[in-house]
């Protein structure tokens, strides 16, 4: 009874009276003896904390227990023990008593307690002494001790016993264990027992054993600690620490004490960058064949949450302790990653991509799924909230993925409902990949095929039949049968004769008779020596012999001389252009051989061989033509091939010689290719072409051609091993090189450490606000990582002293892995590299500005955008206090490619005291010098063209500039005086910068690449000969280009050219495109085509400005004139800007361009281009020759090949055959799938674009063709540039290869089109079929129709009734299903009406349209 109730007792009552009972025995007790006092209570405690099982606290037993003489009251002062304290209570007692529980010994305490509580000193009574001391009254030293006295340890055993580390994450467990314990809310106290005894020395020594009980792996451990002190409650803190230590040693310090870490670190910024972190971790798993285990438990003692992250396969675990549990979970991952980094380092043995789109990841998981439910593998599949409220977790999103309202994979907690999802399907579709191996093989062979994404089945798109369009289908058909299609035949012959008759005039000459070869060298040293002796032109020959490159004359001479090929690196300024084929040219004079010398140097641009000509002819004090000329597209003036220097762009000798090597370098003595390190596609294949031809020309016994290759800055040592020659011994030598200074003044570097200690060291932290810009502040953050080569992931600021793991072995968790040309997995930078820090930028041009007073100042940024960006900082919110908007101090200049009227601005000169802060691209490197500039600050970014061979997709893409694009910008500030750059980068990242600029072969379509070198006539594979050139091409870009060739039907299976592919190798357009151009003959829609094909792949014709961007695009709209198409736009636009010219003066024309935003350098080349083109078609003989006063309106091409100019119809369609594979069908709201992607959206600069503020898009199923598809600068999304709204039918007629299957087409594999009745289906299949094959057998024969008289009026007829039928079905259709009228139907020139009368159908094909 007394056990029950004692028991019961224990777990109603309230601590205080514990406390009460406990302190009222022992004051009982205060008579006896010393042995008995100790005892008694002892005894009671044992029996109390067992019966009732409630931690007791610490003070309540210290001086109960051990009572002694005085208690102090505080401040120093001290009361004698109240007078019912008989002295003789310090007699010692020889027996101890027995343990307390009877009922006479608890009767007593309460009696005690009775009397006590009218006792006016019992409130003095229950003041406990903690000061411990032993005074004048102290008893002779205790002989009763402990029985178990070897247990018992001090504070410093234990610590060296279990090695506790003396570091600051252990200071709790050394001083203040219990807290520690507790706060674990796993543990529970038991019991604490204390006594104490004296030494001889008179010294009190305290003993205490204290017990817990602690939750590990949900079983309950107990554990004993003792502890031994000179005070009691220092005895009980040593006692926990004894059990701390042991539970330290059986679980660690991990599950103990929570993982360590530091908390500056992880500041609120860094927790909302990683809140995706948990993801990461569960892929990182992934990669592991694992998952990993979260457990969540709440401490009430202070309110915290308990996160136990486990990995059991690399014994990773990790434990946080946070008041905000989502904040904690966040923690928790990013300690588990570091961890996890440290696992990677020591065991594995390559880098680990996380976000690897080649495998299972939470992005795809749903995907996954849907390939399992497609195979029926599974149903349906959604996420719930776990029944057992157990399972979750409060504050968090607990759920669990369901497959047919089972649950799938264990539950998972998320900070959102999204995250909880994703989570949910990612665990889901581990376990079915752990249980269906085969679909996930298929799985990932799906998403390298689409480029990391399983691409989404389109649903059926329904074709609305009529017989207003399908009778012409049928009697099209009908009457190509009774014509009939001839057999293909061909004339290479006339190909060959027609070929050379195409290419433009050679620089090759046949050297004339001995004597007239001296004769001419004669008359070229007589006017050398009259120029060296003339005296108004001493001050020319002055500036000439002080470049730095005729002070080397000597050593240029010698190394061409001595070499077949050399390298000449001339610094800006040296006068490496003009000078050195002077040099080369003036000694050959002298020695008297100046007619043998005829030299060529390329240019890589138009402009730069047409100034550079014309500067060196007046440098000699002569015309052009004489001995110096010039030859670019459109405009030729070559100079006399005896004794000669003629400028000449890349692309014309390329033509040259792959129209015939031999006859082009015929009396050629030297090829200058100046500016090699531009390394675009046709400095390349010249190279290449060089490499082979001069090998050829020495198998042959032909004379020698001494090649200079000429750069201000490049990769020498590519270029020297790129044409090194075989030597006697057998081993490669290196071409040799010369560098020449130039004539600059110096100008000083600053990087970015530089930078940032220099405006610190200036300015306060409020003053630097626009460093704190988020693209700033991350780009200053990975520049600074990038310093220390640590990992943009690590989460320590890389400028504190922290491991590393090796490059080898890197966990990359940020960046996403994409899948490259060649199907594999590569790492994008896209998003990092795309960060320019314009805050930094407007701080540094502001910083400048205000510690100096004059020269102007050039940025470099990467585009027009971050150039609108730093002019707002500066202009509004004036960085450092200086003021841009003064115009009497300061002017903004803005220099871009699409703003040409600002451009001319930069070089107007500064009003006195105004300095001039100019923001350009990298337009600004070469091609413009602004003398007055002294201080260039370098972004160190550029955009630039990529192309994808296998999605067709451009990229305007942000990235770093090379070690040469940074000198050229280093250069500009050295013009005139000694100059300051500011290079925004580290100096380490301009270590790992490429030498020169990415080739354009590696970043361009190859098409028109692979074409000429089969029109060249070499007879090797493609790819080998590709291989051959100085950084080749990968073989999947080879590929593609070739398998997309053989689509357009321009090359045979073994790689060999059709007669289509020869008359596109000829055209100056892309193949598809000259392919559209050739279905614009064969329609009778010539002009419009030929007008797309010149306008694609140079500048935009419409121009944006940027304060009347809203203007400009409605302008562009109004010329689409309804019609929903940008290719009509560029048409109308063209066509109504050559109406003007043709009628109107040039001023009218010029307000007109302005007027409608129109740029004139675009319209120049298009009608240039499209002259050209006519020019070819006329050559083949594809199109008849017709003076230009006898077309109409200035259209190109024979009117009648303009019959159907005006159909918008028929010019839609085409535009589609030209653009094709470029087709993307509407999804609803704003986005489209095409062949390649999922979604892609309309580029904002489409008048068919609408903004989410603007409606909802094209409607579901609309089919759209688009010219090209460009990425987004960050790479997260794609647009299609140059839309038109087309239609399902002209898709079926001009699109894709068809495959029927049951009551449905499809095109291409992807696009599904519905067909409900098997007629219709048959009637558009077999029209489909016959315009094919005419088609084919008009492309096969199209440039042999000029020799083959018969054969031209054979297919004359046949096209004739194609392209009417084609033309008939198109107008009917849109009169039908376009709710707009049609603005433009046939045109109205022609002579004869199209079908005025339907023929009728032949036998078996007749009416059952017409009884519908």
């Amino acid at each position: 009874m007394q056990g029950s109730f004692l028991s019961s007792l224990g777990r109603r009552a309230p601590s205080a009276y514990h406390r009460l009972q406990l302190w009222t025995v022992a004051r009982s007790n205060l008579n006896r003896s010393p042995n008995s006092v100790v005892a008694t209570p002892y005894s009671l405690c044992s029996y109390y904390s067992t019966q009732s099982e409630l931690p007791l606290i610490t003070r309540a037993s210290n001086n109960a227990f051990f009572p002694p003489t005085h208690r102090s009251l505080g401040k120093g002062k001290s009361r004698v023990a109240p007078s019912h304290i008989s002295s003789s209570s310090t007699k010692q007692q020889t027996s101890r008593q027995t343990a307390p529980g009877t009922k006479g010994h608890f009767a007593k305490a309460n009696a005690n307690l009775r009397n006590s509580s009218g006792n006016p000193s019992s409130r003095h009574a229950r003041q406990y002494d903690h000061s411990n001391k032993s005074t004048k009254n102290n008893n002779k030293p205790d002989q009763q001790q402990p029985h178990d006295l070897h247990l018992y340890r001090t504070k410093a055993d234990y610590l060296s016993q279990f090695e506790i580390p003396n570091k600051r994450e252990y200071s709790r467990l050394r001083n203040s264990p219990l807290d520690l314990l507790l706060d674990t809310g796993r543990f529970t106290k038991v019991s604490i027992f204390g006594s104490s005894s004296r030494t001889p020395r008179g010294n009190v020594v305290h003993h205490v054993r204290a017990t817990g009980k602690m939750q590990i792996d949900d079983t309950a451990n107990s554990f004993v600690g003792y502890g031994a002190a000179e005070t009691q409650a220092a005895a009980q803190k040593v006692a926990w620490l004894h059990i701390a230590c042991q539970i330290h040693q059986k679980i660690g310090p991990e599950q103990f004490m929570g993982t360590t870490y530091d908390k500056g670190e992880l500041t609120s910024e860094v927790l909302k960058k990683e809140k995706d972190s948990k993801l990461e971790v569960y892929e990182y798993c992934a990669a592991y064949n694992g998952t990993p285990e979260f457990h969540y438990r709440r401490v009430p003692r202070n309110r915290h949450h308990e996160i136990l992250l486990n990995f059991p396969p690399q014994n990773i675990k990790i434990v946080v302790r946070h008041r905000d549990i989502a904040l904690g979970d966040t923690i928790a991952c990013l300690l588990f990653k570091k961890q996890a980094e440290q696992w990677h380092a020591q065991n594995a043995g390559s880098n680990l991509q996380v976000k690897n789109v080649l495998s299972l990841n939470s992005s795809n998981a749903k995907q996954f799924l849907d390939i399992c439910k497609q195979q029926g593998k599974i149903g349906k599949y959604d996420v719930g909230i776990p029944d057992d409220k157990f399972s979750r977790v409060k504050g968090m999103h607990s759920l669990q993925a369901l497959i047919d309202g089972e649950p799938l994979g264990q539950i998972v907690h998320g900070t959102s409902k999204k995250a909880a999802e994703t989570l949910a399907y990612f665990v889901a579709a581990l376990k079915l990949r752990e249980a269906q191996p085969g679909i996930f093989a298929d799985f990932i062979e799906a998403l390298r095929a689409g480029k990391g994404e399983v691409l989404k089945p389109l649903t059926p798109i329904w074709f609305r039949s009529r017989w207003d369009y399908l009778q012409p289908m049928v009697d099209t058909v009908n009457m190509v049968r009774r014509i009939g299609i001839p057999r293909e035949y061909s004339d290479t012959k006339s190909f060959q004769e027609n070929d050379a008759a195409t290419k433009s005039r050679s620089f090759g000459w046949s050297p004339p008779s001995s004597h007239a070869i001296k004769t001419r060298s004669q008359e070229l040293l007589d006017e050398y020596l009259a120029y060296n002796t003339d005296p108004g032109l001493e001050e020319m020959r002055t500036k000439r012999a002080d470049l730095p490159m005729n002070q080397h004359a000597a050593q240029v001479l010698d190394i061409v001389k001595n070499n077949p090929v050399s390298i000449i690196v001339g610094a800006t300024g040296s006068g490496k252009t003009t000078q050195v084929p002077q040099i080369l040219l003036e000694d050959a004079v002298k020695a008297g051989e100046g007619a043998l010398c005829n030299i060529i140097c390329t240019q890589p641009r138009r402009i730069a061989a047409t100034s550079v000509a014309q500067r060196v002819a007046e440098e000699r004090n002569e015309p052009l033509r004489k001995t110096i000329g010039y030859h670019v597209r459109f405009d030729s003036k070559v100079a006399a091939p005896s004794g000669s220097i003629n400028f000449c762009t890349t692309g014309i000798l390329l033509q040259q010689l792959r129209s015939n090597a031999e006859v082009a370098l015929r009396g050629i003595s030297h090829i200058l290719i100046d500016e090699v390190h531009e390394r675009d596609i046709q400095i390349d294949f010249l190279m290449v072409l060089l490499k082979r031809v001069m090998r050829q020309r020495e198998q042959q016994g032909l004379p020698p051609i001494k090649v200079v290759l000429m750069s201000a800055t490049m990769n020498t040592e590519l270029f020297a091993g790129y044409f090194a020659r075989k030597q006697e011994n057998g081993r490669l030598k290196d071409c040799p090189s010369l560098s020449v200074p130039g004539r600059t003044f110096p100008v000083a570097e600053y990087f970015l450490d530089e930078v940032q200690s220099m405006l610190n060291a200036h300015y306060s932290a409020s003053d630097l606000k626009l460093l704190r810009d988020p693209d700033t502040r991350d780009y200053l953050e990975s520049e600074s990582k990038y310093k220390a080569k640590v990992s943009p992931l690590q989460l320590t600021q890389a400028s504190k002293n922290t491991s590393v793991p090796d490059d080898d072995t890197f966990i990359d968790w940020k960046r996403k892995a994409i899948v490259g040309d060649d199907g594999e997995v590569i790492v994008s930078n896209e998003k990092e590299d795309g960060l320019t820090p314009c805050g930094l930028i407007a701080t540094v041009v502001a910083h400048l500005a205000k510690t100096t007073d004059a020269g102007d100042i050039l940025v470099f940024l990467p585009g027009l955008a971050e150039i609108k960006l730093v002019d707002e900082m500066l202009r509004l919110k004036a960085p450092l206090g200086v003021d841009f908007q003064n115009s009497d101090t300061y002017r903004i200049d803005i220099l871009h490619s699409s703003l040409p009227q600002q451009q001319m601005d930069v070089f107007h000169a500064n009003a006195a005291g105004k300095r001039k802060i100019i923001l350009s691209t990298n337009i600004a490197e070469t091609s413009v010098t602004i003398p007055e500039v002294r201080y260039v600050v370098d972004s160190g970014k550029l955009r630039e063209k990529r192309f994808e061979q296998t999605s067709r997709i451009t990229k305007l893409q942000c990235t770093w500039i090379s070690k040469s694009n940074s000198k050229q910008r280093a250069g500009r500030a050295g013009r005139v005086r000694n100059g300051h750059y500011y290079a925004l980068f580290t100096k380490e990242r301009f270590t790992e910068f490429r030498p020169s600029s990415l080739p354009e072969i590696l970043r361009s379509d190859l098409q028109e690449i692979c074409l000429d070198i089969r029109a060249q006539g070499f007879n090797d594979p493609i790819a080998q000969f590709l291989s051959e050139a100085i950084e080749p091409p990968s073989s999947h870009s080879i590929e593609a280009a070739l398998s997309q060739l053989r689509g357009l039907g321009a090359l045979e299976k073994d790689e060999t050219l059709t007669n289509l592919g020869k008359v596109l190798a000829t055209m100056p357009v892309e193949p598809s495109l000259g392919k559209m151009i050739l279905l614009g003959v064969i329609f009778k829609c010539l002009d419009p085509m030929i007008i797309l094909g010149a306008a694609s792949g140079g500048r935009d014709l419409f121009v944006s400005p940027l304060e009347r961007k809203k203007d400009a695009q409605a302008i562009k709209t109004a010329f689409t004139k309804g019609t929903g198409s940008d290719h009509m736009a560029i048409i109308n636009a063209f066509r109504e800007w050559r109406t003007r010219r043709d009628n109107e003066s040039m001023f009218a024309t010029s307000r007109f361009t302005e007027e409608n935003f129109l740029h004139r350098g675009a319209l120049r080349v298009i009608d240039q281009t499209a002259n050209q083109i006519e020019e070819i078609l006329v050559t083949e003989g594809i199109i008849p020759y017709l003076p230009k006063n006898q077309r109409f309106k200035g259209e190109y091409g024979h009117p009648r090949l303009n019959d159907n100019s005006t159909s918008t119809p028929l010019i839609k369609a085409l535009s589609l055959a030209g653009t094709y594979p470029n087709v993307a069908v509407a999804l609803g709201g704003l986005g489209f799938r095409t062949m390649e992607e999922n979604f892609v959206m309309i580029h904002p600069g489409s008048t068919n674009y609408s903004g989410r503020g603007q409606g909802q898009g094209l409607p579901r199923d609309t089919i759209v063709s688009f010219g090209t598809k460009a990425r987004s600068s960050d790479g997260k999304s794609t647009y299609m540039r140059d839309v038109t709204q087309n239609t399902v039918l002209n898709t079926m007629l001009f699109g894709g290869k068809p495959t029927q299957q049951k009551n449905m087409l499809l095109f291409d594999g992807w696009i599904p089109v519905s067909i409900s009745d098997e007629r219709v289906l048959k009637v558009v299949l077999q029209f489909r079929l016959v315009l094919d094959k005419v088609l084919n057998y008009v492309f096969q024969n199209v440039s042999v129709r000029k020799s083959n008289t018969e054969a031209a009026q054979a297919d004359e007829k046949l096209r004739d009734v194609v392209a009417g039928g084609v033309l008939e079905v198109l107008e009917k259709y849109s009169e039908v299903h376009t709710s707009s009228p049609i603005l433009s139907n046939r045109n109205i020139r022609s002579n004869t009406t199209l079908r005025s009368q339907r023929p009728m159908a032949a036998p078996g094909q007749r009416s059952f349209l017409r009884s519908r």
